[in-house]
């Protein structure tokens, strides 16, 4: 992996590539270094491999639920600060459910994000502490 030891490393992970693409930006144009995955064991093999500051995990996603990325992450790395996000104030394409999203704000240590979001909201939910200015150098798991 090409990240500098020097920038905050977040990791991102949404099985759409395009909000991948469009979080990557947006982090990276504010120092970041940013590490996508689009599936969750993607995610689990990164934060293997190197340690994040922070983690924004989509909540719907196939095969391994965002549940379960975020239970993998904080078993991995417990000082990883955890961020949930989605669109949907329902069950991933089930029939409706109650708001997932809303009780994670119960949950200690994980903060949420609804999308659409914008760039300052991606950023209010990390302390400017962890912002590191260097060139970005991210990378992406598949």
């Amino acid at each position: 992996m090409n990240t500098q030891a020097s920038m905050t490393r977040i990791l991102v992970v949404d099985d759409d590539p395009s909000i991948c693409d469009v979080v990557e930006r947006l982090l990276a144009s504010s120092g970041y270094a940013v590490t996508t995955a689009t599936t969750g064991r993607a995610a689990l093999e990164a934060a293997t491999r190197q340690s994040f500051a922070a983690a924004f995990v989509d909540l719907c996603m196939p095969s391994m639920h965002g549940l379960e990325i975020i239970n993998g992450l904080r078993a991995l790395a417990p000082d990883t600060k955890l961020i949930v996000m989605s669109g949907l104030m329902a069950d991933c394409g089930g029939p409706p459910a109650p708001d997932f999203l809303g009780m994670m704000t119960n949950l200690k240590g994980i903060e949420r994000l609804s999308k659409p979001f914008g760039r300052q909201d991606l950023l209010n939910l990390l302390p400017d502490s962890y912002i590191r200015r260097a060139p970005n150098q991210g990378t992406r798991t598949n």
